[in-house]
């Protein structure tokens, strides 16, 4: 038999992309399969403070999981009108911009996991606003690089502080979140940074 166990963060990314799904169709065709979801993740709720804990066998708190957690069950709740996510979510959001997770610079990676990484900072300031903008100046002063690709410079992210490669799922994730946080100018240089890697077949 297969071994498998079932994490909060990937159901958490599964939900969003079936409501994305919802919405653009106007279908509720895989609705049943969305509420197991979005029950799956409060299940691991934490009622102390709001955090979507990683498992059920775990007690960890992952920044990135509970934001993508906070946007799946926001967005769940007002296409179904079932409130009672977004209570839920708002609980979360409270965990995510409380002194475990906010410093008020930048995002740990955890609850109290203070090591430095990337995606949670452009996803904070993706998803939360331009209250955590500070989030990206960070990054691209702790977390920032240039390699050599195919004889071009690259400059981007790494997804930590080894900074021993340029992460491009982190360049297009801070190329978006600059966008949304008004910052055009940053938003296409990290875009185009990513751009130079684009292979003859379309890849990257």
């Amino acid at each position: 038999p297969i071994s498998y166990r079932l994490y909060s963060g990937n159901t958490a990314w599964l939900l969003q992309a079936l409501n994305i799904y919802q919405k653009k169709q106007s279908s509720k065709a895989y609705y049943n399969v969305q509420k197991k979801l979005a029950d799956f993740l409060v299940k691991f709720q934490d009622s102390s403070d709001g955090g979507i804990k990683g498992s059920d066998t775990v007690s960890w708190k992952s920044t990135e999981h509970n934001i993508m957690a906070y946007v799946a069950l926001r967005n769940f709740g007002p296409l179904n009108n079932l409130s009672t996510y977004v209570s839920k979510a708002d609980k979360i959001k409270t965990f995510l911009t409380g002194s475990t997770v906010w410093n008020g610079e930048r995002f740990n990676q955890g609850k109290n996991d203070t090591a430095r990484v990337t995606d949670v900072q452009a996803l904070g300031a993706l998803l939360l606003g331009s209250g955590y903008s500070s989030a990206l100046t960070y990054a691209e002063q702790y977390l920032s690089l240039s390699d050599i690709y195919n004889s071009k410079e690259v400059t981007g992210f790494d997804f930590n502080s080894d900074l021993d490669t340029v992460w491009l799922e982190g360049n297009l994730q801070m190329a978006l979140a600059f966008y949304k946080s008004g910052n055009m100018s940053k938003g296409n240089y990290y875009y185009d940074e990513a751009a130079k890697t684009i292979q003859s077949d379309g890849s990257v």
